[in-house]
């Protein structure tokens, strides 16, 4: 996809790993792609996605947090056929598959597993 036609809006949320630096390296190696970085103080989803929101310039705006990943090289590409497509439509959202790093959580019982995601 063209690098012109979407743009990239991180907030930092108070993050204590190295966000800041690695974003600044980023947004420096790689000038040809809109890449925004913010810091958001008020801890909380609602206020970083609000602030990227305020932030954003586009049509169409895709969340994707910190313990996630876009599963497909075309993911953007396949988001922008849609809404060309369905003019109609305000809203999509996906499959979830979770994928534990290490071991599930505690509060992941068997009976939310097939509420909240799609086995993988």
């Amino acid at each position: 996809m063209d690098k012109k036609l979407y743009e990239i809006i991180l907030v930092n949320n108070n993050c204590s790993d190295q966000t800041d630096t690695f974003c600044r390296d980023f947004i420096e190696s790689n000038p040809e792609i809109h890449f925004k970085y913010l810091i958001e103080d008020n801890q909380g989803l609602s206020f970083a996605r609000n602030k990227g929101i305020r932030e954003a310039k586009g049509d169409i705006l895709l969340f994707i947090d910190d313990d996630a990943y876009a599963p497909e090289k075309d993911y953007l590409s396949v988001i922008q056929s849609f809404f060309a497509t369905h003019p109609d439509v305000a809203s999509m959202g996906g499959k979830i598959v979770l994928l534990f790093e290490a071991q599930k959580s505690h509060w992941m019982t068997d009976f939310l597993m097939p509420l909240i995601s799609a086995k993988k």
